[in-house]
């Protein structure tokens, strides 16, 4: 799925501590990711995203299921 160039967004609702892990893995493979709340679960988790959001080719959108957005500062 994430090598496949026709999808665009990835949907999840894994179980929590799974979600920032998978979110950071789809954003390096220049998808858009939407994960329902909570997406990140813990500080390093909040960390780990914002770091892999600056890296080339990464998406720079995600955002939780209630609709709230993330956006590199």
């Amino acid at each position: 799925m994430l090598e496949d160039k026709t999808i665009k967004l990835v949907l999840s609702a894994a179980i929590p501590e799974e979600r920032a892990p998978l979110g950071i893995r789809v954003m390096q493979h220049g998808k858009d990711y939407m994960a329902d709340k909570p997406g990140i679960t813990t500080l390093e988790q909040l960390a780990e995203v914002r770091a892999s959001r600056r890296r080339p080719n990464a998406s720079t959108r995600s955002c939780t299921a209630s609709g709230s957005r993330t956006e590199p500062r």
